[in-house]
């Protein structure tokens, strides 16, 4: 009888020192991590965060037919390591900019001024 309750509290310990909280599990992606060590290397780094892609300011450039351009999206915040990989999100331009997609899928076009910024992807790995 000792025995069998000894082994039911064992039994009962086990399970609720076994039970798993997911609520405290941080996941971290791989776009995130490349935006921390952008950041890391240059404070002042100016970048897009879009589907988990960062896509970094490469250069101004004249566009001189922006109809063929599609808006697919507009920055939502300032860029933070604990934004949702969702939110579009930039260190530099405002929320509210239009970004625009290009033939290239790792280039993506924001139109500043009259002038469009070009911002190219950085591939993984």
């Amino acid at each position: 009888m000792l025995k069998s309750i000894l082994i039911t509290f064992l039994m009962i310990g086990l399970l609720i020192g076994c039970r798993h909280d997911s609520s405290n599990i941080v996941v971290t992606t791989t776009g995130q991590i490349i935006a921390n060590e952008q950041l890391a290397e240059n404070t002042d780094a100016d970048f897009i965060f879009y589907n988990d892609i960062v896509f970094v300011f490469s250069r101004t450039e004249s566009i001189e037919t922006p109809k063929d351009l599609e808006e697919i999206a507009k920055i939502e915040s300032d860029y933070h390591f604990e934004n949702h990989i969702d939110t579009v999100s930039a260190t530099k331009l405002p929320p509210g900019t239009k970004i625009f997609k290009s033939d290239t899928l790792d280039i993506l076009f924001v139109e500043q001024d009259e002038e469009y910024l070009i911002y190219e992807g950085i591939p993984e790995g």
